[in-house]
């Protein structure tokens, strides 16, 4: 999540095993944003390089991603299609997510 330094957020899934075609995560993220029409949420799914027991970090690769303004997404099951860095449409490389928000209310100014 990007925007304001308050709603800096960073969110990160385990890693499925030898699933590149069908992975399921079945998790869930929650973030708290207090200036929403700022914050972008961006999707990414990295290829997680790990050689035995050991995870190679700085070979890790951004296969695909996908940055949505906040105020723009929709609740419900949403399809997210993947794309590079450069606005290629990765073909069928896409997530199938749930979206669900809830309005906190804060009595405290920012």
């Amino acid at each position: 999540m990007y925007g304001h330094p308050i709603d800096v957020h960073q969110w990160e899934s385990s890693v499925i095993h030898k699933n590149g075609f069908n992975p399921i995560w079945d998790e869930k993220a929650e973030f708290i944003v207090a200036l929403e029409d700022l914050a972008i949420l961006e999707f990414k799914v990295m290829n997680k390089v790990v050689v035995g027991n050991v995870d190679i970090e700085n070979l890790d690769d951004t296969l695909g991603s996908y940055a949505i303004a906040l105020p723009m997404i929709k609740e419900g099951y949403r399809n997210i299609l993947l794309e590079s860095y450069d606005g290629r449409r990765l073909t069928p490389a896409n997530l199938f997510v749930h979206i669900r928000r809830e309005v906190i209310r804060n009595k405290e100014p920012l």
